[in-house]
């Protein structure tokens, strides 16, 4: 019957990892074919943006009468976007990215925020600290009372108890005596 059990359990566990291992490798699946795909893109844009940069130049180049102004009004064009995009970038990447992550990994698509999954992300922390204290307590708890000396040490204080009443009663006695 052990022995069924044992392998029972074995196969169990091993089955475990298995279930780990494969959701693993499809969440990184999933954020491969994300970056992958986001790295495409971004070559892509690159390429539009400098050729519409390059159109810009031209253009500008011949309504101002100068092809090197041209590109420099241009590229401040294109300085703007940046600068833009770099201050926006956390509403337009971080948070999304928030919510992809604890989406996929969690199962919680609900976190709308980098400050959300930060407040979570602390609550959790607590929550473990919580736990490990209590794991601490319970497992001192346990380790005393799987002690044997733990027993004897009642025992030896019951004893002591009782004849710790009979010696003062004897004390008070011979008080009294003198």
């Amino acid at each position: 019957m052990d022995e069924g059990l044992g392998s029972s359990i074995k196969k169990y566990l091993y089955m475990q990892v298995d279930r780990a291992a494969l959701k693993g490798a499809e969440k990184m699946s999933v954020v491969s074919n994300r970056v992958i795909a986001t790295t495409i893109l971004l070559l892509i844009g690159t390429v539009v943006l400098m050729l519409l940069c390059l159109a810009a130049g031209f253009f500008l180049g011949e309504l101002f009468g100068n092809n090197a102004l041209g590109f420099l009004c241009a590229a401040a064009l294109a300085l703007i976007i940046g600068v833009v995009i770099w201050l926006l970038r956390k509403r337009l990447f971080a948070n999304q990215m928030a919510r992809f992550y604890t989406g996929m990994l969690l199962g919680d698509d609900k976190l709308s925020s980098m400050k959300e999954l930060n407040l979570k992300q602390q609550f959790v922390e607590t929550e473990i600290k919580d736990k490990e204290e209590d794991i601490a307590l319970e497992y001192q708890m346990l380790k005393n009372m799987l002690n044997p000396l733990h027993y004897v040490g009642l025992v030896v204080d019951k004893i002591r108890d009782i004849f710790k009443g009979k010696t003062d009663e004897e004390d008070n006695y011979q008080a009294n005596q003198f």
